[in-house]
Parts: structure tokens; sequence; C-alpha cells
């Protein structure tokens, strides 16, 4: 009939899209910590500026703020190198300057992860998750921050919130495949 070859073909579709999504996905695939410093670039310091309707935040750094974003750095090029637990221990400095520092506390529960030390992971994502929505009050037109948050609440387990922070994140670049991408694989959890 023809409403089961609509379904079909639309599954086909769907098939196709995952496929092609998923191809590109591992054309750019290295090892875990290269994937985490591609997929979590820093938000904190893309700030956009205050929005109309968002409470405003400093428009400079504090000194604090500032070293923090240098340590931050050095951890993702440890990172890169997949000297993980030497990374885990630049991102505690940097959070130790700057305790709002979403980005790092995102890294360090990626390190933590890639580690095997799970309950610690989830400790450090919990806390980018709270870093980001507070993040994003002030700064709602920041696609990495969003993106960030997604994949935070993926990591979570939270999919209804990972997909409305993917969601947000295509809003504002839809052009972004890696936000397209997330927000697919979102949408099937």
């Amino acid at each position: 009939s023809l409403p089961e070859k609509r379904a079909t073909v639309m599954k086909l579709i769907f098939t196709i899209f995952a496929v092609v999504c998923l191809a590109l996905g591992l054309a750019s695939c290295g090892s875990k910590t290269a994937q985490i410093s591609e997929n979590a670039t820093s938000s904190n310091t893309a700030t956009t500026g205050a929005e109309a309707d968002a409470e405003p935040l400093p428009k400079e750094l504090t000194p604090e703020q500032i070293e923090a974003r240098k340590i931050f750095e050095q951890g993702n090029e440890l990172a890169r190198r997949d000297e993980d637990q030497a990374a885990a221990d630049i991102y505690q400095k940097a959070i130790s300057l700057d305790p709002d520092f979403a980005d790092a506390h995102l890294r360090l529960a990626m390190s933590y992860e890639v580690l095997g030390k799970r309950d610690e992971a989830e400790t450090e994502y919990k806390k980018a998750a709270e870093a980001y929505q507070k993040f994003v009050r002030h700064n709602q037109k920041d696609a990495k921050a969003h993106f960030n948050m997604g994949l935070t609440y993926n990591r979570l387990g939270k999919p209804e919130e990972a997909v409305k922070a993917f969601r947000q994140a295509v809003k504002l670049e839809p052009e972004n495949s890696d936000s397209q991408f997330e927000l697919g694989i979102a949408y099937g959890k």
C-alpha cells in the first residue's frame, strides 16, 4: 500500500542520512582525546557579549580567568598528545583559578572518562552542565557553548536536555555539521 511504501522510503532516506553523517564523523576521527579536543573547543573564550534580555557579564576577564585559559590550552595540548592524566591535572589547576570555567570542567570530565574514572567524570559533567547553564544565560548566542552543553547532557544520560542544547546550537549555526550530527544522535536516544 502507499503508506507502507512511503514509510519504507522514509526509512531508507533516514538510513542513508545516518550513514553519511557517520561517515563524515568517522572521517575526522583520531584518538579519543583528539576527538575531545575537536568537539569541545573553548566557548568561554569566544564570548559574544551580553544579549539584550540577559544579565550582562563583565566585558574583560579577570587576571585569574586569563591565567586559567592559558593553563587550559596547555591541558588541551597534553590531551592531544594522549597524556590524559597530565591533562586532567592541568584542567584541575585551571578550574581552581576559575571555578565557573565550563570548558575546563567538560575537558576534565572527558579526561577522567578516558582514564576510566567514571565517578569523577560524572561529577565533573554535572559541574560542566551547571557552568554551561550559567554561561549561556549571559551568552545566549554562543553556539559552541550550546553544543558543548549538549555533549555534557549526552554524557549525563539526559537526552531531552541534550536535544534542546543541540537544537539551539543548530539554530545559531545551521551550517555546522557537528551540531547537526549530534542533534540526530540525541534524537535517537
